[in-house]
């Protein structure tokens, strides 16, 4: 509320020192924000707000009101809200702590991208891996590009890739650095399995455990030949340049009640120790051979099969 004058002067009349003392007194006195009069007259103009800096240029205030508009326009700006005296939704004290600025409050960031500083790892999202920690995927990992790698750099010790399952590790797979070879491993029973040496002129090549001849057998031969009484019939059965590999052959008569020699005898068949195979080489070397021999007095057709043993 503005104040008033003290006297009011009519024409003609002589103004003393007294009159002349009490209003200057009054405007020492009253000249005050308390007694100064207000810029907000009604709600329109408490809202009156002007940039003091549109189009980066400065707007100057020719009057204290314009002064009051600027500092509005500014405040506004601050808080964000839709007028400049509204209660702003995160004070300044509420998002720092400690003299530190607190992510907690601060919900209305764009996607401007941090452009210096680092973020603490512990204030990272749960769903952002770590360089230097170990991390959990519950989604599947695809490595999606032309000749994609996935690569395990060991600085000591083996390398390690771990099947699990329920939290338990159940089988990995394990690189020795040392003597250069691939372990496959179990570790609930802390033993290896195979092994696969890949150094120098063994590279792929099994080293250690045993694999299943049905899993690595190869069908070289499959088919019948008659074999005449107390002769030997033989069979080529690989060139030279794949010679010296390892074979094992099952044969049977023709009726195939009776098995002479392999290691698919059963226990309900026969077996006749007199019909044998040889393996061997031919004298000029071009080839291995397989002699089916007859050590009976019958001439008969026997059905063979042979499987070659691969490394």
């Amino acid at each position: 509320m503005a104040y008033s004058k003290v006297k009011t002067v009519i024409t003609g009349e002589t103004i003393t020192a007294a009159d002349r003392n009490a209003e200057h007194d009054n405007h020492i006195t009253n000249h005050v924000q308390t007694t100064i009069d207000d810029y907000s007259v009604n709600i329109a103009q408490m809202q009156t707000v002007t940039d003091p800096y549109p189009a980066a240029a400065e707007s100057l205030a020719t009057s204290g009101a314009g002064e009051l508009e600027r500092l509005r326009f500014v405040i506004k700006q601050i808080t964000g809200e839709a007028q400049w005296y509204i209660d702003p939704t995160n004070t300044l004290l509420s998002i720092t702590s400690a003299g530190a600025v607190s992510g907690a409050a601060l919900t209305l960031l764009g996607n401007t991208p941090v452009g210096a500083g680092d973020l603490p790892d512990a204030n990272l999202s749960a769903n952002v891996p770590l360089l230097n920690a170990g991390n959990t995927f519950t989604g599947n990992l695809i490595l999606s590009k032309a000749n994609p790698a996935l690569i395990v750099n060991t600085t000591s010790g083996p390398s390690n890739l771990i099947f699990r399952a329920s939290g338990a590790d159940k089988a990995y797979v394990r690189f020795d650095e040392v003597n250069n070879e691939v372990d496959f491993y179990d570790p609930v029973g802390a033993t290896v399995r195979f092994t696969f040496g890949i150094q120098g002129g063994n590279a792929g090549i099994m080293t250690a455990g045993t694999v299943p001849i049905a899993r690595t057998a190869t069908s070289k031969l499959d088919s019948s030949t008659a074999v005449a009484a107390n002769t030997a019939t033989s069979i080529t059965i690989q060139a030279v340049s794949n010679s010296h590999r390892f074979y094992t052959v099952s044969v049977r008569d023709s009726a195939a009640a009776i098995v002479y020699t392999g290691a698919d005898v059963n226990p309900s068949e026969g077996v006749d120790a007199s019909f044998h195979t040889v393996f061997g080489r031919t004298s000029t070397g071009v080839g291995d051979f397989i002699n089916l021999v007859n050590g009976t007095g019958l001439s008969e057709t026997a059905v063979y099969k042979v499987m070659e043993l691969t490394q």
